[in-house]
């Protein structure tokens, strides 16, 4: 069964890529950084809280957005969570105002783990996805995998997350994202990422240069 589970996430992810072939040369390519601070911290044994401020910058490295996001999970079986967060966001226009965004998430969630490999499933709801769109629902399958190198210090991570908007009853975008964790001491790690925003009806990708410290407590 697991090794059945491994498959399948290798064949979804390999015929995800596949798809951006020939139209993701044709397309607008825009480029962001975002630079993040990431804590986690165990209430009780199965509640945990996640806070995270972050900083996004446009192509020319100006910054665009900041935000600070908030969610509690909640382990309610093995192997399986649920969660809810709230999003605050701040958009700087090229007008020169700031407009303030907000964002409200519900997740189901499922990881395990299969020697060195951790495969996992996670589903979301929310209020809206991309920071350029207002008063959208979306739905968010994703999938993930994260395998621990023997006698490491880093972890590398693969994924794929699928935007469905409710309200046009269509997908939105795929999202690919691949990353590295550092372990720098007990409890504090580094990460460095990599997204690629696929939109499925715009001619318009958008590649993210993410940066992060994470802080579990």
């Amino acid at each position: 069964m697991k090794i059945r589970i491994l498959v399948l996430f290798s064949f979804v992810l390999i015929t995800s890529f596949m798809g951006i072939g020939p139209y993701a040369q044709t397309v607008e390519k825009e480029w962001q950084t975002r630079m993040a601070f990431q804590t986690s911290y165990k209430i009780i044994d199965d509640l945990t809280i996640e806070i995270s401020p972050e900083l996004r910058f446009d192509n020319e490295f100006k910054l665009d957005k900041y935000l600070l996001e908030g969610a509690l999970e909640y382990e309610f079986l093995k192997h399986f969570s649920a969660g809810a967060g709230y999003r605050f966001l701040a958009n700087k226009k090229k007008s020169g105002d700031t407009e303030y965004l907000h964002r409200y998430k519900f997740f189901a969630s499922y990881q395990t783990k299969i020697k060195r490999w951790k495969p996992g499933f996670k589903l979301s709801y929310a209020d809206y996805s991309d920071d350029e769109e207002e008063d959208s629902e979306y739905l968010r399958p994703k999938l993930s995998l994260a395998y621990n190198i023997r006698k490491s210090k880093i972890t590398p991570k693969v994924g794929v997350e699928y935007f469905y908007q409710i309200p046009t009853s269509e997908w939105y975008k795929v999202r690919y994202n691949v990353s590295l964790d550092y372990k720098l001491m007990k409890k504090n790690y580094l990460n460095l990422g990599y997204k690629f925003d696929y939109y499925l009806n715009d001619y318009l990708n958008k590649n993210i240069i993410e940066i992060s410290y994470k802080l579990k407590f």
